[in-house]
């Protein structure tokens, strides 16, 4: 350890312009975050200030080659790793800490609600950011090189990311925001590893060439698997870490009177679409069930099938919003051959339904301000423009549902778009989440309530006979272009 902090006093001798960079614009974005102006900018200049930090406290050190003078020094592999890691924790993530730690506290919100948000954030930032730029330091020789290879990454990642946007078949299930977590977890963790292991083989072996090759294999896998885990798989996961709740009241059955066929053009050529109205019902009424996602397999008498599969999001909406009981209308597009074979036969219909259950409802009463008033869970609220209640959470909106109650209206959602990560923060660097709804004019306080997410449960049932032709049309704007 004595020799390892030798390094890191080293470090900061010889990086201290770049030290002091990076501390001032740390400041700059604290001041610009606190001011009624967009921060993109200053973030910018410090993710980009952090960046060269990294790549130049790497590089005082370089790994590939076998000319550098400090390897006729007897450093030990661990002591410069140890030294290495050090100096990324000190100099690039305590000014980031405690720039975002003045934000927070600036900007009102109380620690006891962000602190673990911020501690987890900044360690998400660590692993997940600075330890794999790292990484791509030691496997490049110096900053042109290391600005060449972040470049490329930088590009392919923007890229890959285009081309999962519907209607590519994996950017189907982007539509599940509540499980859309997992994926990210997933692309995460490879990250997190590749990085580790190659810091590790770079340190100890020096093993340039084997670092590279697995670092370009590792993040192809890690691509895949973010692409093409299909969301079955997540939803299963989803509910397999549910907390246990039971809903053994709850069933399911075929609701024909609430027959919806939504008018939604065509994702897919070549297709009929098909309303499979469900009934939920066993639900008490201070429950609230929010529909993620459906499969439906078709099977005709012929013993031929049809099944929505793991790639395509089935268009899923309750008919009424509200608590209790209620039904819903599970919208598909059949294709064309399948329907026209067994639309004259018996067809039985095999329904996987994933619900979120919401309840244990919490309120508080605040008066209607223009400047935020705390609710409830950190969350904030203030009259905004245009006549809007404003509401804003740091890190992450809640993972329940909130409503917005007034004394001359109803409970108000302010989104139904939520996370059901498990986790305290995201993967933004500061994000500050706004939502809105109507404000009316007379209002002097709301009513703001939280229905906490119980559990995502599976459940299935299945329709014996169900009539294909009569729950079927073809599709709005079918034959239009697809968009």
């Amino acid at each position: 350890m004595k020799q390892a902090l030798h390094i890191l006093r080293k470090d900061a001798r010889y990086l201290r312009k770049e030290i002091g960079l990076v501390a001032g614009l740390a400041l700059v974005y604290s001041w610009a975050a606190t001011h009624p102006m967009n921060p993109g900018w200053a973030e910018l200049l410090l993710v980009i200030g952090a960046v060269y930090l990294i790549a130049r406290l790497i590089h005082a050190e370089t790994i590939p080659g076998d000319r550098q003078f400090w390897i006729t020094r007897p450093y030990r592999w661990s002591s410069l790793l140890t030294a290495k890691i050090l100096g990324l924790i000190v100099f690039v993530n305590l000014p980031i800490l405690a720039a975002r730690f003045y934000v927070i506290t600036a900007l009102g919100f109380p620690l006891r609600t962000t602190l673990a948000p911020l501690l987890w954030s900044q360690f998400i930032i660590f692993l997940g950011a600075t330890v794999p730029i790292a990484a791509l330091a030691a496997v490049t020789s110096g900053i042109v090189p290391f600005t060449f290879s972040m470049l490329i990454v930088v590009a392919v990642g923007f890229a890959f990311d285009e081309g999962l946007a519907p209607p590519a078949v994996p950017g189907v299930r982007l539509v599940l925001t509540g499980m859309q977590w997992m994926w990210d977890s997933l692309a995460l963790i490879t990250l997190m590893g590749l990085a580790l292991a190659v810091m590790y083989l770079q340190y100890r072996n020096r093993s340039t060439l084997l670092s590279r090759c697995l670092g370009v294999c590792l993040l192809a896998a890690g691509a895949m698997a973010y692409a093409y885990v299909p969301w079955p798989v997540a939803a299963a996961i989803q509910t397999g870490i549910s907390k246990g709740f039971l809903l053994r009241s709850l069933e399911l059955g075929f609701a024909p009177e609430a027959k919806l066929l939504f008018d939604r053009g065509m994702m897919w050529r070549g297709g009929m679409q098909v309303d499979v109205p469900i009934s939920v019902r066993g639900v008490a009424p201070d429950v609230e069930v929010i529909p993620d996602a459906v499969t439906l397999t078709f099977e005709g008498e012929d013993g031929s099938s049809w099944t929505s599969g793991g790639y395509q999001t089935i268009a899923l909406a309750k008919s009424a919003p509200g608590r209790g009981p209620t039904t819903l209308n599970a919208n598909v597009d059949v294709p064309l051959s399948f329907f026209e074979k067994v639309k004259d036969q018996r067809v039985r219909v095999k329904v996987a339904l994933y619900l979120s259950v919401f309840g244990n409802s919490r309120s508080r009463t605040i008066a209607v301000e223009h400047a935020p008033v705390e609710a409830l869970d950190g969350l904030q609220c203030a009259a905004a423009m245009f006549e809007k209640l404003s509401c804003r959470s740091v890190f992450r909106w809640p993972a329940a549902l909130v409503y917005a109650q007034f004394t001359s209206e109803g409970m108000i959602p302010f989104t139904r778009s939520i996370s059901y990560s498990p986790f305290p923060a995201g993967l933004e660097f500061l994000n500050v989440q706004y939502q809105q709804v109507n404000l009316p004019r007379e209002a002097r306080e709301v009513t703001i309530i939280m229905e906490e997410r119980l559990a995502t449960i599976r459940r299935d049932f299945e329709i014996a006979d169900f009539p294909l032709k009569q729950f079927s049309q073809v599709p709005p704007f079918a034959g239009a272009p697809r968009r």
